[in-house]
């Protein structure tokens, strides 16, 4: 015998049927979600840090020492190559600077823009042509820097300093403890000075080799009697020793 159903039986059927698949269409976006975040972060881990960096080429024309006041100033030219162990990715660059020193005497720095390199044609080229002054140097290395000009060949220490975060698809962002700080220090780059035009010079010996670092965290610790917590504090400075008997730290 048929059961009779009364109309609001069939209004709290179509309710509860509304809100279970609300649910469920929230709970699926969520975990489809979740998925998509996890396949990329994974993807991100199969990119390989920076391995190697090298200086391709380095110039400079319109080359000037002024002795009033003493400052050295060009029109310069770089090229870095960066290697790393896989084909793979793309590596996003900030707060990237360039710096030239004379022993340990900085002549130079330069600030560039944020950049993206693609890891897929090895190895990687990060060029630029820039003018630095020095400012004020010392009449000592003023002297120093001027004979080594008249006698043909300059030997300058290049740093490079930069943010760097690794990504599989170009343009996917994280959060900010993705970034990694870097430091390269290449020594002994060679300027050979035409005669008798000295205010051009050209990179002897082909491409340089340089030093690439990690630059690491630093923690402070803190003890307030009960508890002890650790609080970001730094990024530890990294230095070099040069041949002339200096020290870089960057």
């Amino acid at each position: 015998m048929p059961v009779p159903v009364r109309p609001n039986d069939l209004n709290k059927r179509k309710c509860f049927n509304f809100k279970y698949c609300f649910w469920l269409s929230i709970l699926i976006i969520i975990v489809v979600f979740v998925v998509i975040v996890l396949v990329f972060v994974w993807l991100d881990s199969k990119v390989k840090n920076l391995k190697e960096l090298e200086i391709g080429l380095l110039t400079a024309s319109n080359f000037n020492l002024s002795s009033r006041p003493n400052q050295i100033s060009a029109d310069w030219n770089i090229i870095m190559n960066f290697q790393t162990m896989a084909n793979r990715g793309y590596f996003n660059f900030k707060r990237t600077k360039v710096s030239l020193y004379y022993d340990d005497r900085r002549i130079m720095l330069k600030e560039f823009r944020s950049f993206t390199l693609s890891s897929k044609h090895q190895p990687m080229h990060f060029g630029r042509e820039f003018t630095g002054s020095s400012g004020y140097i010392d009449d000592s290395d003023f002297r120093n820097v001027a004979r080594d000009v008249t006698a043909g060949n300059v030997k300058f220490n290049v740093v490079f300093q930069a943010s760097v975060r690794k990504t599989f698809v170009k343009g996917w962002r994280l959060d900010e403890a993705q970034w990694v700080d870097f430091a390269g220090y290449c020594p002994n780059v060679e300027l050979f000075f035409g005669s008798p035009n000295v205010s051009k010079a050209r990179m002897l010996n082909g491409s340089n080799k340089c030093q690439l670092h990690r630059k690491d965290l630093s923690y402070d610790h803190r003890y307030d009697g009960t508890y002890s917590e650790d609080i970001y504090g730094h990024i530890n400075p990294l230095c070099f020793d040069t041949n002339g008997g200096g020290r870089i730290c960057v």
